[in-house]
């Protein structure tokens, strides 16, 4: 047997029978290529839910470990006396994204040594090995096959596997600016302007008053907004500049990385695997790199705010979380604010894990915290859509909201590992509508495709069905449907039932699972028939409102769930911003050591 560990096939030998490790290894556009090979699919470990949560749980105290160990062996290499917070805030994401894959490689390895003492298999020659540059730039590497061949071969040769090493003529690494080019087509011309006019009016209002103590970057606010809170506050909160910087070039340096080795206590088989790769593969930024991030947030940001204010930008920003982390000597405080969907519902979430982690305060949007009461407040977010903004329409169309997932398992989100059962999914929603409801259909896919091949798919097995991406804003397409279909417990459908828009939810509980805060408000959207446990019982629904859309929707009842499951998940206001400047005054007050 020869084992396929990842899609490139100039690793695969196809002369003899065929394993593969993953389902990531058989691309649907190059079906043509595998489907005639003998070949076995390694079975899906994450089939298990249990094993799924503990694993989760695992990863998590590991990841716990790993900072804690890490932590004294970083303030050596760059001359710091950084606390184990501040490292998590800095180390935090990545660490968790590559502890997660290689979790999962390494039990799939396992799993196929186990069952096939003998196999055989191509490595990647070291010469060819690559370490990405910064948090971003790890997350997208571990999503490709080039990285999984690398931490595949890595693995192996950690456990005293030896095999073939081929090698590999690559690009370097640099998907942030295929990121950007992404984002400048996407944008608009007029609001670019706009921004800049709003950036130039901030500079130039700085002169006013250069002391700002609440700090705002990357947050979930517009352009407008931003000045809409900066003139609120009376100038106490500030926005600096939220572009995710590029680094300077820096060739990885022998002597450094090896003071990272052996800082592990290796309780397992697994630890004694991560404890030889991690020196590798930590990015260059937090290594070789360290100086010049502090170099720039020197320039960049002020010494010592009372409280600090970002949404995403606690995963990627790698200038914001370094400034952050040398602030936390100062008693500044780390405010959080939910950025998507799942938060407050799903049983195993990392991003809200690590989040309040390290936060001094979490701004959710609606709900509470059992578990942190003293961490977690409710204010409503700046873009939820308030019913009244979107006016009922007697067309016809239905849209279908679908979304997608990475190719390699790289996270424990509910769909990860899952994307075919997802995909059939969708299909037996579809199979089950008469031709009338098919005709008024449209699916929405998301604007990434992760090499999943979904229009291709769609194509292939409803020619008759519209499908399209994100050109058309959501906003637009939501107000242009008379039913919004969705699939997954994400952000979209939270908009789309702020918004009051007549909605049809469906999942399979069993893998989007809910936590027991949550699950009340859940069941009560069930009893209403809003959402579904099956794709039939989602179709069935479907095919008997179709018609009557919004007499169903209006009926007291389903407003009266909607508004009380919108008030815990998807809160909105008539004065947000008032909102936010009454809170960030409030902050304001708290100095932070000078």
């Amino acid at each position: 047997m020869f084992l396929a560990t990842t899609a490139l096939e100039s690793y695969w030998n196809t002369e003899e029978p065929l394993v593969f490790l993953g389902e990531w290894c058989c691309r649907y556009d190059r079906r043509h290529i595998w489907e005639p090979l003998q070949r076995i699919m390694l079975p899906n470990p994450w089939d298990d839910r249990q094993i799924f949560k503990d694993a989760y749980q695992y990863v998590l105290e590991t990841t716990k470990d790993v900072i804690s160990s890490l932590s004294p062996v970083m303030n050596q290499l760059h001359k710091e006396d950084l606390g184990i917070r501040s490292w998590q805030i800095i180390l935090g994401p990545w660490l968790v994204w590559y502890v997660t894959a290689l979790y999962d490689r390494y039990l799939r390895l396992k799993e196929a040594l186990n069952r096939w003492p003998d196999l055989t298999t191509w490595g990647l020659e070291e010469l060819a090995f690559l370490t990405p540059r910064d948090t971003l730039e790890a997350f997208f590497f571990l999503n490709t096959d080039f990285a999984n061949l690398q931490i595949c071969t890595q693995i192996l040769d950690a456990l005293g596997v030896r095999f073939p090493r081929r090698p590999m003529n690559h690009q370097p690494l640099n998907f942030r600016e295929a990121d950007r080019q992404r984002k400048g087509n996407e944008t608009n011309k007029f609001k670019i302007l706009k921004r800049k006019a709003l950036r130039f009016i901030l500079r130039q209002t700085a002169r006013i008053n250069p002391y700002h103590p609440v700090i705002i970057r990357n947050a979930l606010f517009s352009g407008s907004q931003e000045i809409q809170l900066i003139l609120k506050t009376g100038l106490k909160a500030w926005t600096v500049s939220d572009k995710i910087e590029s680094f300077s070039e820096f060739k990885i340096d022998p002597l450094m990385r090896s003071r990272l080795n052996g800082f592990i206590k290796e309780k397992d088989e697994f630890s004694k695997i991560l404890n030889k790769m991690l020196p590798r593969a930590i990015p260059i930024c937090f290594v070789e790199g360290y100086k010049d991030i502090q170099n720039k947030i020197t320039k960049q940001f002020p010494s010592s705010p009372t409280a600090i204010l970002s949404a995403g930008g606690w995963h990627y920003d790698e200038l914001l979380k370094a400034w952050a982390a040398q602030c936390l000597g100062n008693n500044t405080k780390i405010l959080c604010q939910q950025h998507g969907g799942g938060y407050g519902s799903s049983l195993s979430l990392f991003l809200y894990e690590h989040e309040l982690a390290i936060a001094d305060k979490f701004y959710s949007w609606g709900w509470t915290s059992t578990a942190y009461p003293k961490k977690v407040h409710p204010l409503p977010p700046a873009h939820l859509f308030r019913s009244e903004l979107l006016k009922a329409n007697q067309k016809k169309e239905i849209l279908f909201v679908t979304t997608v997932v990475y190719r390699y398992f790289n996270e424990f989100s509910p769909l990860a590992g899952s994307m075919q059962k997802y995909i059939a999914w969708q299909q037996r929603f579809i199979d089950c509508l008469p031709g009338e409801i098919r005709k008024n259909l449209t699916v929405r896919l998301h604007r990434q495709d992760f090499d999943w091949c979904l229009q291709k798919r769609w194509n292939d097995r409803y020619p008759d069905i519209k499908c399209e991406y994100w050109k058309v804003p959501f906003r637009q397409r939501l107000s242009q449907c008379a039913l919004y279909v969705f699939d997954h417990n994400e952000t979209t459908f939270l908009e789309s039932l702020s918004a009051n828009k007549p909605s049809i939810l469906f999942w399979d509980p069993e893998i989007v699972e809910l936590n027991p805060d949550a699950s009340l408000y859940y069941e009560e959207l069930k009893s209403v028939g809003i959402l579904h446990d099956t794709p039939e019982s989602a179709g069935v629904a479907v095919s008997h409102i179709f018609g009557q859309i919004e007499a169903w929707w209006s009926h007291p009842r389903i407003q009266t769930v909607r508004e009380n499951f919108c008030r815990r998940f998807a809160l909105t206001s008539r004065h947000t911003i008032h909102d936010w400047a009454i809170e960030l005054k409030h902050l304001a007050q708290e100095k932070a050591s000078p």
